[in-house]
């Protein structure tokens, strides 16, 4: 089990305990949005300023995705989306990659078990 604190930390439980050790608490900025682990166990922590992943449970990030928050990830039949702040970002290849999918000047609100996108300002 993982945790995120507001201070940009990513906390990890011991399993059988109530004891959550740090493993890491570096992020370049403190906004942490959300947390998902993949069914391949690659974990994505997103940001203020993008989406940071990792693939050895947390020890060390890669960011594979800036300009602008992501707040809401998903996975089916190892398609990964995720809403950003400039539209609907996919991945095919366990988020190496991301393309952005649908952008019409608007933004993406997170709804529910999928992402919804919304195409007017000032949501």
């Amino acid at each position: 089990m993982h945790s995120i604190f507001d201070d940009g930390q990513f906390l990890q439980n011991i399993n059988g305990t109530s004891v959550w050790s740090p493993m890491y608490a570096n992020f370049p900025r403190k906004e942490i949005r959300m947390v998902y682990e993949t069914t391949r166990g690659t974990v994505f922590i997103g940001c203020d300023n993008g989406l940071f992943k990792s693939t050895n449970s947390g020890n060390t990030w890669q960011q594979v995705h800036t300009g602008g928050w992501v707040m809401k990830l998903v996975e089916s039949n190892g398609v990964l989306m995720a809403t950003s702040q400039n539209g609907i970002l996919r991945s095919t290849d366990d988020g190496e990659n991301w393309n952005l999918v649908i952008s019409e000047g608007g933004g993406c609100r997170p709804s529910g078990k999928f992402p919804h996108y919304l195409n007017y300002p000032g949501w």
